[in-house]
C-alpha cells in the first residue's frame, strides 16, 4: 500500500502552529512545540510529565481547565496528538478519558459502542 500524504488543511488556518509543525515533520524536520505556560505564544503546546499517570492527569487538567481560562471551546478548538496507539498516553486510552471529560455518556443521548470504543 502506497503512503499518502495530506497536503490540503482542512481544519486549521496556514497560520497555525500545528499546521507549521504538521509541514515541518513531512519534510523530514522536527516540530517546533511551546511548554505548557499561563501565557502560551503558540497553538501548539506539549507537556512533560514524569511518568503516564503524570500525562494522562496533565492532558485533562489542561483540556477541562487550561485550554477554557485561555478562551477555548474543548469540543471545537482543541486536538491531542500522541505517538502510539497502546498504554496511559496513546490514543485509545486517550480518547476514552476525554471523551469521559469532554463528551460524557448521558441517558439522553444516543451511543454507539463498537468493540472497545464509544461514538456518538
Amino acid at each position: 500500500m502506497p503512503i499518502v500524504r495530506l497536503t490540503q488543511v482542512f481544519r486549521q488556518t496556514q497560520q497555525h502552529a500545528i499546521v507549521i509543525n504538521a509541514h515541518q515533520i513531512n519534510q523530514g524536520g522536527l516540530p517546533q512545540l511551546k511548554r505548557v505556560c499561563n501565557k502560551p505564544k503558540s497553538d501548539c503546546l506539549w507537556l512533560i510529565a514524569e511518568n503516564p499517570e503524570y500525562s494522562v492527569a496533565g492532558t485533562r487538567d489542561i483540556v477541562t481547565h487550561f485550554i477554557q481560562q485561555l478562551g477555548f471551546e474543548p469540543t471545537r478548538d482543541v486536538q491531542v496528538l500522541c505517538l502510539m496507539r497502546q498504554r496511559e498516553m496513546g490514543t485509545c486510552n486517550l480518547n476514552q478519558v476525554l471523551q469521559q471529560l469532554i463528551n460524557p455518556a448521558h441517558p439522553s443521548k444516543a451511543e454507539l459502542v463498537r468493540g472497545a470504543s464509544r461514538s456518538e
